[in-house]
């Protein structure tokens, strides 16, 4: 008779679509945990500088509504090692606890914590207690890139150089590039760009380096004046490079198809 009623049970919980056989842990799902692992992913890299820089990369890369619990820095010396330490909190829908055959659905939310070094995540994230503080809101960064209208403005200053200029009379006319404005989102004012300038003979290469790797190249060379964004494969780390001597040699390199 027994036997009868947990098959009877079995059968009525599978036609419902459900049975607590098959319910997933007191907290999480294996979506849950598959959103948890695609974050801690993203975030790796580009690698950010601190705790509170990886908290800014997962609020902006994931499209889930994932909240940042905690951010903490734990050292910056081996990059082997755990650097930081950040909980997420995901929001997903649950089974009401205690209905054994029917499944209905209640909002619910579950924590995930994770330890990365300077590569990766050191581990798929794993279940914690959410804390109860609210929400880390990372401050604002200021802008670090380059200012609209620098493009035209060194093409420009390039071409009203002399014959042949010093290093200081290049100095001092890119000094007069664009110059960062205060965002009007954050009130904060943007950093300038980092400025460099090589001169060969009469040539004079230029290079304008902002915030994520953005390069700007400015070259006069014969006479001739140009400035560009060459594309980023080839002034990436590892690759040219953003210098004012690569201007020379990307001025005649076709770029990669």
């Amino acid at each position: 008779m027994r036997g009868l009623i947990v098959v009877l049970v079995v059968l009525a919980a599978v036609a419902g679509g459900v049975t607590w056989l098959l319910w997933p842990r007191g907290a999480g799902t294996k979506e849950t945990d598959r959103q948890a692992r695609t974050i801690a992913e993203a975030i790796s890299y580009p690698r950010q500088a601190d705790a509170m820089g990886y908290a800014r990369a997962l609020i902006a890369v994931n499209h889930i509504g994932a909240q940042v619990m905690e951010a903490t820095d734990i050292q910056h010396t081996d990059l082997q090692k755990p650097m930081v330490h950040l909980v997420m909190r995901i929001n997903y829908q649950a089974c009401r606890k205690g209905d054994l055959l029917m499944c209905e659905q209640v909002p619910a939310t579950v924590c995930y914590g994770v330890d990365l070094n300077y590569y990766q995540p050191l581990s798929s994230p794993w279940v914690v207690d959410c804390p109860s503080n609210a929400p880390v809101i990372p401050p604002p960064l200021p802008r670090t890139d380059i200012p609209a209208g620098t493009v035209d403005s060194l093409q420009s200053i390039l071409a009203a150089l002399p014959a042949s200029p010093t290093e200081a009379q290049v100095t001092a006319a890119l000094a007069g590039l664009p110059k960062p404005v205060v965002d009007p989102k954050t009130g904060l004012a943007g950093i300038p760009p980092t400025v460099r300038s090589s001169i060969h003979g009469t040539d004079v290469g230029v290079s304008v380096l902002g915030g994520d790797h953005d390069c700007l190249l400015g070259l006069r060379e014969n006479g001739k004046a140009k400035a560009w964004y060459p594309p980023r494969v080839q002034t990436q780390p590892g690759e040219y490079g953003c210098g004012p001597d690569v201007a020379f040699s990307l001025a005649h390199t076709p770029p990669p198809h």
